[in-house]
């Protein structure tokens, strides 16, 4: 009778595993506090938890299969778009190229021949497609960027004595100060590295108040994981509601006739720093200048 007892909970417990491992289980609190043998209570609560623990890690490989899908469905789907946008920008340039330099000839031969109308719409043809062809190579600009990340290591400090080599006409012209403290070297695309300092330091330059001349600090601290790079300028700043609005994509703050540029630079920016996995972010005070604060990781 004791051999057939033992057989029987033998296959029991065997039955029970076998649930288990096929994501059943018919095991429960209340079984188990029925069941009058002691020891078989013991084995059928430790396969109770052996069943919640299968269970757990069932769900959480299958959480990460379907953040993994969710994730590659969202890579594919930002491919598409960055690609829609590089074809479109890319194909709009001739159509508006061609009406510009139409405009312009007509406008060369034929001013003063026609009604102060139509050399006032000559003009506005003119200005306006000069506008689309800008906004169009921002757009094909913002597309191109990550589509080919070469990684190498940033001589930062080097990276903005070129800059101010580079931009030494109008740091002159407007008596612009730079200070660079001791910068770091990172690693990240040299090309894309240099846009982020350089539309930086620009877009300090040109929301200058017109009383001050521009002073620019670029300074660098090391975070646990990262390299916190600061650019702050004693400029026009910004209210602290448009703390997000600048860093997307077209957006202005001012109307073209006040300040120039198609509003593409900081979207630039902001792009760039996240493909290096990192982030950027900015604090402003009406008419006390802008703090734009990125980070890389070290």
């Amino acid at each position: 009778m004791k051999n057939t007892k033992d057989r029987n909970i033998t296959n029991e417990i065997l039955n029970h595993i076998l649930d288990i491992t096929s994501g059943k289980c018919s095991i429960t609190e209340e079984s188990i506090l029925e069941e009058k043998d002691e020891d078989l209570q013991r084995i059928l609560s430790g396969l109770l938890h052996l069943h919640e623990d299968f269970q757990f890690q069932v769900d959480k490989l299958k959480k990460n299969e379907q953040l993994e899908k969710l994730n590659a469905q969202l890579t594919a789907k930002n491919r598409e778009m960055e690609q829609f946008a590089y074809i479109a920008s890319h194909d709009l340039q001739e159509p508006v190229r061609t009406i510009s330099n139409f405009a312009k000839l007509l406008n060369t031969n034929y001013a003063g021949k026609f009604d102060e109308t139509a050399d006032k719409s000559f003009k506005f043809i003119i200005e306006a497609s000069d506008r689309m062809s800008a906004l169009i190579k921002g757009l094909l600009d913002y597309s191109r960027i990550g589509r080919e990340i070469r990684l190498a290591t940033v001589n930062c400090n080097q990276l903005l004595v070129d800059i101010k080599h580079d931009l030494s006409a109008i740091i002159e012209e407007t008596k612009t100060v730079i200070e660079v403290g001791d910068l770091p070297n990172v690693l990240g695309n040299p090309t894309d590295m240099r846009l982020v300092f350089q539309n930086l330091i620009n877009n300090a330059i040109k929301f200058r108040r017109g009383d001050v001349s521009p002073r620019i600090t670029i300074n660098c601290l090391k975070q646990k994981k990262h390299w916190e790079f600061s650019c702050n300028d004693n400029g026009i700043g910004f209210e602290e509601k448009h703390n997000k609005k600048i860093f997307h994509i077209f957006q202005r703050l001012h109307s073209r006739k006040d300040y120039a540029g198609t509003g593409i630079g900081l979207s630039h920016c902001r792009k760039i720093v996240e493909l290096h996995g990192g982030k950027i972010w900015a604090e402003s005070k009406p008419k006390e200048g802008t703090t734009f604060y990125f980070t890389i990781p070290n």
